[in-house]
């Protein structure tokens, strides 16, 4: 049952992706190539000590000595005084750079261009590449030059709207269909006590903050991004809030916080509160759920596991007869890997990078060496053997793995951890698959060929950001009334932010893309 827990907590961490907390590089351990990287997890995952890269040694024949980082800054100065001084590593792993660092390292020769090099030293990921041209175009710079590797997932985790299936069955209730169907359902959870405690506890939606409720802004047709911008289909850049849809999703949650629906929290908690109300001194199988759905990653990250089970995602809501949803993690992250000019030997440590790109690869990333640091049974379940081998999951997670966020490159095994010993996440992948057919990505992959213009970006969206926020909670808790007036004001303050300027400052850069 500790190995099931801490395999939870592992799965959630996973998917923060935190920042570690060493400031300094661990020390350098021998090798014919220099590695210097960011390594998120934790402080105890020492490379040098690793069984992932002694494991890929024997398979490639390639070795390292190795520069690490736990602290993203620090990587960050100490990768660009290596440059700077010519103490420049090989290949920088969980590189972690951004499109900006990306082009500016290439064009100053610092890194290398690995286009030339995929076909004839990366085999698994040129196929892989030639099957998904959109993920290449994704990684590829305006000029056609490839600075960096990614990390590949063809079935990534998705933030859904989760909702009681359990609930639903106890009260003869079908998955709604629209917003207003929707509505009747959490009202329903509200009044007719589907926990069967005969008390009125029930929260039937919860969430924090703006960020969560703009996931049901799909039930209005809108998919934004965190920049409050989608294309549309003639390819113009849309602003949410100038949208009437906009103004009728911030209208329905004042009436959902109003009608207790909504967590009466909501717009006045963080996440580590809501943590901390969920937690109980009772942890008798006998709990009743309280929660009839949430905006999440996963249930598990607020219910227990065998409670998460009986949430399912929330079909998309459909707005006009169509029904769309917004895709929060695409199947590529770039800036993983690059090869620096100092390389002598680049075939070979491409080569050694293309096998992460394998089902053997991605496993070995993942999950450690079968046999050792996972078994699998005859239904082709795997279970960790930390217990056996190392005394607990942390340290095999230390020793063995090297996966698990979203800067390390390769491809992650999605078959292979869809089919755990942890039921709950089977479910949870499973469920979040149903949303596939109807995710929309808000906006292409764009690189910063403009400075001037990023900077500008940078200002505006931090004036923009919070004044939406603050605007979406204000009026939705009811401290701001919301008529047309108050709403015209919201617009008006935006257009003084430089709203207007804003969007067509990303129409030049989507228009340089297409």
């Amino acid at each position: 049952m500790k190995i099931r827990r801490l395999f939870v907590l592992v799965l959630i961490v996973c998917m923060l992706c935190p920042a570690a907390l060493a400031q300094q590089a661990e020390p350098a351990a021998s090798g014919a190539w220099v590695m210097m990287g960011y390594e998120p997890e934790s402080e105890t995952r020492a490379w040098a000590d690793s069984l992932f890269f002694s494991r890929m040694e024997a398979l490639t024949g390639v070795s390292f000595t190795f520069r690490q980082y736990g602290d993203v800054e620090a990587y960050r100065a100490a990768r660009e005084e290596a440059f700077s001084t010519g103490e420049m590593p090989d290949v920088l792993f969980k590189a972690c750079l951004s499109p900006a660092e990306e082009m500016r390292l290439l064009q100053d020769g610092q890194i290398i261009d690995l286009a030339p090099y995929l076909e004839s030293c990366m085999p698994t990921l040129w196929t892989i590449l030639e099957a998904r041209p959109d993920w290449r175009e994704i990684i590829t710079q305006p000029d056609g030059a490839i600075a960096s590797l990614p990390l590949l997932n063809g079935a990534q985790r998705q933030c859904a709207v989760w909702i009681n299936g359990q609930w639903l069955d106890a009260l003869g209730l079908t998955m709604p269909e629209t917003i207003d169907e929707y509505t009747q359902v959490l009202r329903a959870f509200r009044d007719m006590d589907p926990n069967g405690n005969g008390k009125q506890d029930e929260v039937p939606l919860s969430l924090v903050g703006p960020w969560e409720a703009k996931f049901l802004l799909h039930a209005w047709g809108l998919t934004p991004n965190d920049y409050n911008l989608y294309v549309d289909q003639s390819g113009t850049v849309c602003f949410a809030p100038y949208q009437e849809e906009f103004r009728a999703f911030v209208e329905w949650l004042h009436m959902a916080l109003e009608e207790g629906l909504v967590d009466s929290q909501a717009f006045r908690q963080s996440q580590s509160m809501r943590t901390a109300s969920l937690t109980t001194t009772d942890t008798s199988d006998n709990q009743p759920q309280t929660l009839g759905g949430m905006i999440s990653v996963a249930p598990y990250t607020l219910v227990s596991l065998d409670d998460a089970v009986d949430y399912v995602v929330l079909t998309p809501l459909a707005y006009e007869q169509e029904r769309v949803y917004r895709q929060l993690l695409g199947g590529v992250a770039r800036g993983t890997f690059a090869v620096t000019s100092a390389c002598e030997d680049v075939e070979a440590v491409l080569r050694w990078a293309d096998y992460l790109y394998t089902e053997e690869g991605g496993r070995l990333a993942f999950a450690g060496e079968e046999g050792v640091d996972y078994t699998m049974d005859s239904q082709g379940r795997w279970r960790w053997t930390a217990e056996d081998n190392y005394g607990t999951l942390t340290n095999t997670l230390s020793l063995s793995i090297i996966a698990g966020d979203d800067v390390t490159p390769g491809l992650e095994p999605a078959a292979f951890m869809r089919n755990t010993e942890i039921d709950a996440d089977n479910h949870v992948r499973r469920q979040t698959d149903t949303l596939r057919d109807y995710l929309v990505e808000p906006f292409p992959a764009t690189w910063p060929t403009d400075e001037a213009r990023e900077a500008r970006i940078a200002e505006m969206q931090a004036a923009l950001a919070p004044c939406i926020d603050t605007a979406i909670a204000n009026f939705a808790m009811g401290l701001t009334e919301l008529n047309d007036e108050t709403w015209q004001d919201f617009l008006q303050t935006l257009e003084e932010l430089g709203a207007e300027e804003f969007i067509a400052l990303w129409q030049e850069k989507l228009d340089e893309t297409a």
